[in-house]
C-alpha cells in the first residue's frame, strides 16, 4: 500500500521536464487503487516520525494514547489480566476484539493468551508484537469495514504498514529513564535496504530492554488510602501477617489462650519467631477489630511497570520477473519476555483440607488446627514476592505474485502464515508442599504462621513455577484479488468506474495446554483446542459519477465452518462542493454492516463443573438452606456472530485564505447486537433471570416440583447490545518557509455523545456517558517547529473531566489531566540526528484514586503518567 507521500516520491523520481504521471495507490478502507487520497471513509494516518515524536516507549503505548482509545485497553503493566504481557487498543470502548488489525493489509496474528473477562476466552492483537523500527506508518479506518475485510472490523481497522522501499542503512539507538528512578529503557533499531537490477530488499532489527518500577519509587508510602476520604479505602491486606488464630470456645479453652470464641492476635503487627500463648490478645468475634498495624501493607512491593526484554526482525523481498509480474515475500519475527513481581499471596479458606498440627514447633496452642471451606483458624501470608514470567513469540510470512494485466488491471495472489505462541509461568504453591511445611517438627523444617522461621529460605522454597496459561494460534491463508478500471462512465463529467474483487481462504487453529495441577488459590485450567476454516468473496465498486461526486458500494460473503454464512454490505459517498475563496469542502458518509465471529475459545473452551463462590438461596425452594450451587461454565458451540451497524457522516474543510489550514468533523453511530457475554448464577436465579432464561437452571424434578437445582448453565450466550455515538474533530495547520522556519499544529479530539450497553438481562440500557471509562472529551495536540538543522515538537495528551461512579454510590468528579511530552532534535552532524525528549515533563500526577492498589486509576491514565522521564536518541544513516 502507498500513501500520499509515496505518490509525491514517485513524481519526483521522474525527469522534471517530462509529463508528470501520478501512480495509483491503495488506501485503507478501499481496495480500489486511486489517485485521490480522500475516500468516502474516514482514515487518519500516523507516520513513523509522528509515532516517534510522541515519545512513548512502545507502539502499544502510542496507540493507547490516541483519543479514540477507551481506557479499558490492556497494557503490559496490567498484571491481573488474562492477557498479561500484551498491549491492546479499545476504540470507542466497544471491545479490543472488535477492532481488526492488519499488517500490510492482511490480518495480523492474534495474541495466543486469551482474555477471559467476559467469561470465555477472547483473542486480541498485541501491538507490541510488531518491531517498531519496521513501521512506516499506521492507517486507522474509523468506521465499519467487514464488507471489505471480514470479521472483527466493527469499531474500525488499524493497518500497520511496514517499510518496503529503502536505500541505504540506518542505526537508531535510544536510552531513557525516569529522572529520579531506575526505569532504564534501551532501544536499538537497525534498518537496511537495497534496490538493484529489479530486486528490492529491506531488513530491520529492533531490540529493547526496560527495568521495572514500583509505586514506592514515586513516593507512595502506604496502600491505606483512607486519608483520601471518599476517594480512598484501606487497600492493605486483610490476610494478616502475623496470622491471627480464629478459635472456637472449646479450642480457646483447650489451648489455654482464653475461654471465648473469636480472634486472638499478636498486637501491633509484630511478627515473632517465638510465638507463645502470652503473645496473643483476644479482640472479639469480628476481624474488623484487628488493627491496621496487623494488616500487610503493599506499598513496598506493588509493581508499577514490569521489566522486559523484546526483539524482532522483518525482511521484505521483491523481484521483477518481467514487466508485468513481480514476486514478493515478507517475513516478520518477534519475541517478548516480561517479568512480573506479584504481591505476596495470602489465603484463608482456600487452605481447606490443610492442618496446622500440634507438633509444629511454632504452634503455641497444642492443638491440631484444621481449615475448612467456612472456617480458617489460621491464615497464610507469604513473606516473599511470587514471580510471573510471560513469553510470547510471533512468526508471520507472506509470499506471492503481483502484476498488471491488459495494462489496467492490478492483480495479486499470495499465501500467508502466522503463528503466535505465548506462555505464562507463575510461582504457585502446591497444597502437598505446603502441608509438608506445616508438618515440620523442627524449627528448620516447619513453617511459622506468625513470623519468620529459622530457615530463611523456607518461604521461597514453597513455590513451584507453574504454566498457568499456554496458548498457540496458527493461521494459514490464501488470497487472490484483482482491481482496476472497468469502464469510463458514458456521460460528461463522469470518471472511470473502479472495481475490485477477490477471494480469501483461511484456516485458523487455537490450542491451550496449561498445567492441570491445582494450587492454593488457583484451580487447574482445562486444556482445549479448536479450529475453523472460512471462505470469502468480496467485491467493491467506486463510481465517480462527476468529479465532485463519488459513490462506493462493497459487499462480502463469508462461509464459516462452525456457524454458517454471513453477508455484509457497505455504502459510501463523497461530495466535493465547488471551490471558493472561503472554504473548500468535502462531505462524506457511509452505512456499513459488520460482524464479529465468535472467538475459537468462546466456542471450544470445554464446559466444566464448578460451584458458586458464595452460598445462594433457591428462590423456588425457600425451604432449602443457602448453599454453594453447582454451575456449568465454559464455551458454547452454538454461539452466533455479533452484529454491528455503523452510520458515519463527516466532512473535510480547507481554508484557502489561510494556506495550510484544514479541519475535519466526523460523526459515528455504532450499534452492536448479539454481544457475547456470560450471566452469573446470582442473576440467573433472580426473577428476571428465571423469566428470560428459564432453561439455564436444571432441576431434579423427580424429588419435588420444582426439584432441587442440579446445575446452573453460566456459559456464554448472544445476549447484549452496545452503543456508541460520538464526534471526532481534527485540525491541521502548516506554515512553511517563514524567516524563522516551518510550523505545524495538529489536534485530534473525540467527543462521546452517548455510550452504554444493555446486558440482555432485562435491566434495560445503562448509559455510561461521561463516567470513568467513557469520558466525554479526549484530546491529542501537537506543535512542531523546524529551522535548518533544528526541530522541536511538543505532544500533549489530555483526559477531560469525568464522573467516577465505580467505587461509591455517590461517586466523585475528576478534573482535566494533561500530559506534556516535548522533544528537540539537531541534524547538523554527518547524516546523524540527535534528539532529546521527555515524557510528562511537568511531573504531573494523576488524580488520586485509593480504590486501586497503585493509588490512581492506571486503566485511565496509564503507568506512564507517574514521574517525569527523559530520553536521548541518536540516529545515524549510511
Amino acid at each position: 500500500m502507498l500513501a500520499a507521500q509515496d505518490v509525491k516520491k514517485s513524481e519526483e523520481s521522474q525527469d522534471p521536464a517530462a509529463p508528470k504521471k501520478l501512480e495509483v495507490f491503495e488506501v485503507t478502507g478501499s481496495r480500489v487503487k486511486r489517485l485521490d487520497y480522500e475516500t468516502a471513509s474516514p482514515v487518519v494516518t500516523y507516520s513513523a516520525q509522528a509515532i516517534e515524536d510522541k515519545g512513548y516507549a512502545t507502539l502499544g503505548e502510542f496507540v493507547q494514547s490516541l483519543p479514540y482509545n477507551n481506557s479499558t485497553a490492556v497494557s503490559e503493566f496490567t498484571t491481573g489480566s488474562f492477557i498479561t504481557g500484551a498491549a491492546t487498543i479499545n476504540p470507542r470502548g466497544l471491545g479490543s476484539n472488535r477492532l481488526l488489525t492488519l499488517v500490510n493489509g492482511r490480518r495480523g496474528v492474534p495474541y495466543a493468551l486469551a482474555n477471559s473477562s467476559s467469561g470465555t476466552p477472547q483473542t486480541v492483537f498485541n501491538f507490541n508484537s510488531v518491531p517498531q523500527g519496521a513501521i512506516d506508518r499506521l492507517e486507522f479506518l474509523k468506521d465499519g469495514a467487514s464488507a471489505l475485510y471480514g470479521s472483527d472490523a466493527i469499531s474500525g481497522v488499524m493497518n500497520i504498514i511496514l517499510k518496503k522501499t529503502y536505500e541505504g542503512s540506518s542505526v537508531d539507538f535510544s536510552v531513557g529513564s525516569s529522572l529520579r528512578h531506575d526505569t532504564l529503557r534501551k532501544t536499538l533499531n537497525i534498518f537496511t535496504g537495497v534496490s538493484k537490477n529489479g530486486w528490492e530488499f529491506t531488513a530491520g532489527l529492533t531490540v529493547q530492554t526496560r527495568n521495572a518500577s514500583f509505586i514506592k519509587d514515586y513516593g507512595v508510602t502506604t496502600t491505606n488510602y483512607t486519608y483520601l476520604g471518599q476517594k480512598g479505602q484501606n487497600m492493605t491486606s486483610t490476610i494478616f501477617l502475623p496470622s491471627y488464630l480464629s478459635l472456637t470456645a472449646a479450642q480457646a479453652t483447650a489451648s489455654g489462650l482464653g475461654t471465648a470464641a473469636g480472634f486472638y492476635i499478636i498486637p501491633n503487627g509484630a511478627p515473632t519467631a517465638n510465638p507463645t500463648k502470652s503473645s496473643f490478645t483476644y479482640i472479639g468475634t469480628s476481624s474488623a477489630g484487628i488493627p491496621n498495624s496487623n494488616r500487610y501493607d503493599f506499598a513496598n512491593v506493588t509493581q508499577l511497570m514490569p521489566s522486559s526484554e523484546s526483539g524482532g526482525t522483518n525482511v521484505s523481498i521483491s523481484r521483477v520477473l518481467n514487466p508485468n509480474v513481480t514476486f514478493f515475500a515478507d517475513g516478520m519475527y518477534s519475541r517478548g519476555l516480561t517479568h512480573y513481581e506479584l504481591q505476596p499471596y495470602g489465603f484463608t479458606t482456600t487452605l481447606a483440607g490443610l492442618t496446622l498440627p500440634a507438633t509444629n514447633p511454632y504452634n503455641p496452642t497444642g492443638l491440631n488446627l484444621a481449615v475448612t471451606t467456612s472456617t480458617a483458624p489460621f491464615t497464610y501470608r507469604s513473606s516473599v514476592l511470587p514471580r510471573r514470567e510471560v513469553k510470547t513469540t510471533t512468526i508471520s510470512g507472506v509470499a506471492g505474485l503481483r502484476g498488471i494485466v491488459l495494462n489496467k488491471w492490478n492483480w495479486e495472489a499470495a499465501v500467508s502464515y502466522g503463528q503466535n505462541e505465548s506462555t505464562r509461568d507463575s510461582d504457585l504453591i502446591d497444597s502437598t508442599t505446603f502441608q509438608n511445611a506445616l508438618n515440620g517438627t523442627t524449627r528448620q523444617t516447619a513453617w511459622n504462621p506468625f513470623g519468620p522461621s529459622d530457615n530463611p529460605n523456607l518461604d521461597r522454597s514453597l513455590y513451584t513455577s507453574s504454566r498457568g496459561n499456554d496458548g498457540k494460534i496458527q493461521s494459514l491463508g490464501y488470497d487472490a484479488n484483482i482491481n482496476g478500471t472497468l469502464l469510463q462512465l458514458p456521460w460528461r463529467g463522469g470518471g472511470s468506474l473502479g472495481l475490485a474483487t477477490g477471494v480469501e481462504h483461511r484456516d485458523d487453529k487455537l490450542r491451550s495446554i496449561p498445567e492441570a495441577s491445582n494450587f492454593l488459590g488457583y484451580s487447574g485450567v482445562p486444556s482445549y483446542k479448536g479450529s475453523r476454516n472460512s471462505n470469502s468473496f468480496y467485491v467493491e465498486a467506486t463510481a465517480p459519477v462527476q468529479k465532485w461526486l463519488e459513490f462506493q458500494v462493497a459487499g462480502r460473503h463469508e462461509r464459516y465452518s462452525d456457524f454458517g454464512n454471513t453477508t455484509k454490505p457497505k455504502y459510501g459517498a463523497k461530495l466535493r462542493l465547488p471551490s471558493n475563496r472561503v472554504v473548500n469542502v468535502i462531505l462524506r458518509g457511509s452505512y456499513s454492516e459488520s460482524f464479529k465471529a465468535p472467538d475459537l475459545g468462546q466456542l471450544y473452551a470445554p464446559q466444566s463443573n464448578a460451584v458458586t463462590t458464595a452460598s445462594l438461596l433457591d428462590p423456588l425452594r425457600p425451604q432449602d438452606a443457602a448453599r454453594q450451587l453447582p454451575t456449568r461454565v465454559g464455551g458454547n458451540p452454538n454461539l452466533k456472530p455479533e452484529e454491528g451497524k455503523v452510520q458515519y457522516g463527516g466532512g473535510v474543510f480547507e481554508v484557502p485564505s489561510v494556506k495550510g489550514l484544514s479541519f475535519s468533523v466526523d460523526y459515528f453511530d455504532t450499534q452492536i447486537t448479539n454481544v457475547i457475554s456470560s450471566l452469573s448464577a446470582t442473576y440467573l436465579l433472580s426473577a428476571e433471570g428465571l423469566r428470560l432464561f428459564p432453561n439455564a437452571v436444571e432441576r431434579d424434578n423427580s424429588v419435588g416440583n420444582p426439584g432441587p437445582i442440579v446445575r446452573i448453565a453460566s456459559i456464554s450466550n448472544n445476549l447484549g447490545l452496545q452503543l456508541f455515538r460520538g464526534l471526532d474533530y481534527g485540525v491541521r495547520y502548516i506554515i512553511r518557509n517563514t524567516r524563522t522556519g516551518n510550523y505545524t499544529f495538529t489536534a485530534d479530539v473525540q467527543q462521546v455523545i452517548k455510550k452504554g450497553s444493555d446486558a440482555g438481562t432485562g435491566a434495560g440500557f445503562y448509559d455510561n456517558t461521561g463516567l470513568a471509562f467513557d469520558i466525554r472529551w479526549r484530546y491529542n495536540y501537537s506543535i512542531g517547529w523546524s529551522y535548518k538543522n533544528w526541530s522541536a515538537r511538543t505532544a500533549v495528551d489530555v483526559v477531560g473531566k469525568f464522573f467516577n461512579d465505580n467505587w461509591t454510590t455517590a461517586g466523585w468528579g475528576e478534573n482535566v489531566f494533561t500530559l506534556v511530552n516535548p522533544s528537540v532534535s539537531y541534524r547538523g552532524f554527518k547524516r546523524t540526528t540527535v534528539t532529546l525528549g521527555a515524557t510528562n515533563v511537568f511531573d504531573t500526577r494523576p488524580p488520586p484514586n485509593g480504590f486501586r492498589n497503585l493509588g490512581f486509576d492506571d486503566r485511565i491514565y496509564g503507568a506512564g503518567a507517574l514521574g517525569i522521564a527523559g530520553s536521548l536518541r541518536v540516529r545515524k544513516e549510511f
